[in-house]
């Protein structure tokens, strides 16, 4: 209890710290933590017309440049998940947002691609998977092998499969 795994044992889990004292603008609607390839620590945040990302101790806009500000629904918030050094945002209305937490992007941008409008996202194995589609609940769609960019179903082993009303 209250350790981590360490390269040849265990060691402390350290003390709570304050990353900064500003929070971002407006209701926080989703938020999450991912590794960087450096071993440091990515951290966004997002409101209902905004993606932030903390840089030091201060939340910086990140909000794609193309497409103006984003528009998350009352009742909705952001989903994200890491597919190796690129970070993947989605909220039900906005086409979904990719950021290279390696690469040096100031910005998220869309998504290449065709990916459709999703309320989740997850990488599971070597696939990115919307979940939630806006066109149908009830539907989920997996990317192309090995790619967040191929969404063309029966490529590559692209698919999308609709569960029957109260599956689980």
């Amino acid at each position: 209890k209250n350790v981590y795994a360490l390269k040849n044992g265990w060691g402390p889990i350290p003390a709570l710290i304050t990353s900064g004292t500003d929070a971002i603008p407006g209701t926080c609607v989703g938020a999450s933590f991912y590794r960087s390839a450096d071993g440091g620590w990515v951290l966004v945040a997002g409101s209902r017309t905004k993606l932030y990302r903390l840089i030091g101790s201060v939340w910086s806009d990140y909000t794609r440049i193309a497409g103006g500000d984003y528009n998350v629904p009352e009742s909705d918030y952001w989903d994200f998940d890491q597919y190796g050094t690129k970070l993947i945002a989605t909220n039900i209305t906005d086409d979904v947002q990719v950021l290279d937490i390696d690469g040096g992007d100031t910005a998220f941008s869309a998504l290449a691609g065709t990916p459709p409008k999703a309320r989740y996202v997850a990488v599971v194995g070597d696939f990115v998977v919307l979940a939630a589609l806006a066109t149908n609940q009830r539907k989920l769609h997996n990317s192309s092998i090995n790619s967040a960019v191929g969404w063309t179903v029966g490529t590559s082993f692209c698919d999308e499969q609709e569960f029957p009303d109260g599956a689980k």
